[in-house]
């Protein structure tokens, strides 16, 4: 049996969540809402300001994670729910550029020249693409797994076996960073994959289970660096 240092000598593979592990989400949201609320305006005569503070008391309330947002506030100003899409369309449309957490795209340049990354991150494939191409970093990654796409999405095991599949590299290969501990750690642990869990504000103070949660926690996702550079 290795011990954990040696697995750790041993990685070939470091794949990466996105939402709040590599950048703040709450950009993302903040320049949605400003494509989403004007429209609201004009098909529903909804006040635009009064409907953006709507929008963040249901995320304050619910987490970032939360993926009822846009039907809640359908519910919330009695708007027919076949008008979802719609909302979502939008929510996929924002074309301002988002800024990586401080030293990350540096951290990402360093590490691509000893292993090879990857990216497994959930959500509606065309907005996780459509983030990715704001942050600029779709070059980064091979392979980038939409794991909404798959049968079975995360916290099940099946994006953690694509991704073995894909790349031909074993579980005690890889390592696996994220940030929500409800969703990111069980299926690579079960795998025997390395997960390392990068604390944020939604849940900093998350305790959970051991085989939930990940082996490695740090507060700063940049101090990885003391592990594998």
């Amino acid at each position: 049996m290795k011990t954990f240092e040696e697995k750790l000598k041993n990685i070939k593979l470091i794949a990466f969540d996105l939402d709040n592990t590599l950048y703040d989400e709450t950009m993302y949201f903040k320049f949605s809402f400003k494509i989403i609320t004007p429209y609201l305006k004009t098909e529903f005569n909804v006040d635009p300001k009064k409907c953006e503070k709507k929008l963040w008391e249901i995320l304050k309330k619910n987490g970032k994670h939360y993926h009822h947002l846009f039907d809640d506030l359908l519910i919330e100003y009695d708007i027919k729910p076949e008008n979802l899409q719609k909302l979502l369309f939008l929510f996929e449309s924002v074309k301002t550029k988002l800024s990586l957490f401080p030293n990350v795209r540096n951290l990402l340049i360093q590490l691509k020249k000893k292993y090879q990354l990857s990216m497994i991150t959930s959500g509606i494939q065309d907005v996780q693409r459509n983030k990715i191409n704001l942050l600029d970093i779709q070059d980064y990654f091979e392979p980038i797994i939409y794991s909404s796409t798959l049968k079975h999405d995360k916290p099940d095991e099946t994006p953690f076996r694509q991704l073995i599949k894909l790349t031909g590299i074993d579980a005690e290969n890889i390592v696996y960073v994220g940030d929500n501990p409800f969703d990111d750690f069980l299926g690579p642990n079960n795998l025997g994959i390395t997960t390392i869990r990068v604390y944020n504000s939604d849940f900093k103070n998350t305790k959970i289970d051991s085989q939930k949660d990940a082996k490695i926690k740090l507060d700063n996702i940049t101090k990885i660096e003391k592990f594998f550079l």
